[in-house]
């Protein structure tokens, strides 16, 4: 925990109960905890936020495609001649 051992939290804890009183040390306490698990539930939706944003490396671009029934495109038609034997050949 920081680097800190059982004698400084021991220490850190009488000086708070010296502090604040035996009143207020459960509501700081309280309040503390509270912080901390707002803190960590807005991480948490955040990292889910960043996940779910994140682009499947998978995926892939579809626009260029052709199904089965597509006439290719003037810049596609060209490659596709190309390939076939000419006439005179």
């Amino acid at each position: 925990m920081f680097g800190l051992g059982p004698g400084e939290l021991i220490t850190i804890l009488v000086l708070a109960l010296l502090i604040f009183g035996p009143k207020k040390l459960p509501e700081i306490g309280r309040s503390l905890g509270s912080a901390m698990r707002d803190l960590r539930r807005a991480s948490n939706d955040f990292m889910s936020a960043v996940e779910q944003d994140e682009p499947d490396e998978f995926e892939t671009d579809r626009t260029d495609h052709h199904t089965w029934n597509d006439e290719p495109t003037s810049e596609h038609k060209d490659e596709d001649e190309s390939d076939k034997p000419k006439e005179g050949e």
